[in-house]
């Protein structure tokens, strides 16, 4: 059995900096011009189209009209691509297909039997993208809670769990309050996801999957809500685990730190339920799976996995990130994975 985070990473809606421009003539403007000017002539008014790389909607519509004219042509059933307005209904542009292609082609490389992901617009979105891009896959599950982000300011930055193996309950800790360390109460800024699985030849496995708060605002402002976070992470397994030393328990995702951070050490020193964050490198030996071209910040290791004893006893070698060819069109974070044998009866 292996496991992966990272997923279906929002896309940033861009400026285009040199938009076309169109000149479109208005019969009822141009008819009123003609009156004012003594019928000179019609009015140009420019209207400015940016490409169709950047309108991700239109790009949809058009292909979904293509593939359902011709399925009616050609009398084949096919389903539509996508309902356009999906991710729309969330605030945010779906990613270009291109993007959606090659984030693809990563969790097939990776291919995982349980994949958490990061930053989904909304469930319809997932099921789509499932469909469209990795079937075949066998990923019968799919895990997604509507979490605090998505109330907060409509934008879709969920996280989810896909999953080969059977599923037998789904937990979110959204509505959970919890003190920050610079004094207030708090929620969970996306949700701690937990998914208990039943992987065959497995005890139970209860996954938890985390996406920290961001590094936005700078470390001052920012470390004390990831603090706070994991604190309240490590009481939920404490009052599920503690005294249970045979439960295998993983923690995996985006955590906005580093093994050497202080929040992953919360993880690490909890009595309760020990875990240990799986080292991690890529083919040549680097353990970073977040790096973005043109970026200030320098290559960092935010994304792991954290194992509790039973799970961790049964690690085959270390931890990898995928840093494979392609993998910078799928996202500015890589796919980090570990493989679990299961245990002797």
């Amino acid at each position: 059995m292996n496991a992966a985070p990272r997923g279906v990473p929002r896309q940033p809606q861009k400026q285009n900096p040199s938009p076309r421009q169109a000149g479109v003539l208005l019969p009822p403007l141009a008819e009123r011009r003609r009156r004012r000017q003594g019928d000179r002539g019609g009015g140009i008014f420019p209207i400015y189209i940016p490409p169709l790389r950047d309108r991700g909607n239109d790009i949809i519509l058009l292909a979904d009209h293509f593939v359902l004219k011709y399925s009616k042509e050609l009398n084949k059933p096919v389903k539509r691509i996508t309902t356009a307005d999906s991710s729309q209904e969330q605030g945010t542009m779906p990613k270009p297909a291109r993007a959606l292609y090659a984030l693809a082609k990563m969790i097939k490389t990776v291919n995982a039997d349980i994949l958490a992901l990061e930053e989904v617009e909304n469930r319809g979105f997932l099921e789509e993208f499932c469909t469209a891009y990795l079937d075949g896959m066998g990923y019968r599950n799919i895990v997604l809670i509507e979490s605090n982000n998505s109330y907060r300011d409509g934008r879709g930055i969920d996280v989810a769990l896909l999953a080969r193996v059977p599923i037998i309950s789904a937990t979110t800790h959204q509505y959970r309050e919890f003190a920050v360390t610079n004094g207030g109460l708090t929620r969970f800024h996306r949700d701690i996801l937990q998914v208990r699985a039943r992987p065959q030849g497995f005890p139970d496995v209860h996954l938890f999957v985390v996406h920290a708060p961001s590094r936005g605002g700078g470390q001052q402002r920012s470390e004390p809500l990831r603090l706070a976070e994991a604190n309240a992470g490590v009481a939920i397994m404490t009052e599920q685990f503690a005294g249970k030393t045979d439960a295998w328990v993983v923690v995996l995702g985006d955590f906005n730190d580093e093994p050497k951070n202080a929040s992953l050490g919360v993880y690490e020193s909890n009595p309760g339920v020990p875990l240990r964050c799986v080292p991690a490198a890529d083919a040549r030996g680097k353990p970073y799976t977040w790096m973005k071209d043109g970026s200030p910040y320098p290559p960092a290791c935010f994304d792991n996995i954290l194992l509790s004893r039973p799970a961790g006893a049964q690690l085959k070698g270390k931890g990898r990130i995928w840093n494979e060819a392609g993998a910078d069109d799928a996202s500015d974070h890589r796919p980090v994975s570990v493989d679990l044998s299961a245990p002797a009866r």
